[in-house]
């Protein structure tokens, strides 16, 4: 089970926030880390365009 996370303000940086507990995820899937971060930024929407769709 993925760590918890307590996101107590609106103005968060949630893809910072959030990379840990994705990494954990992918983790248990068998990957390094997501590869929707690189050096620590979300790059999600640039990885989907490249895949030819949206997240």
């Amino acid at each position: 089970m993925p760590q918890e996370v307590l996101i107590d303000t609106y103005s968060a940086d949630l893809p910072l926030v959030m990379k840990p507990i994705v990494d954990e995820i992918w983790n248990a899937a068998g990957f390094e880390c997501s590869f929707y971060y690189k050096d620590g930024k979300w790059i999600g929407e640039e990885v989907a365009s490249q895949r030819g769709g949206r997240l």
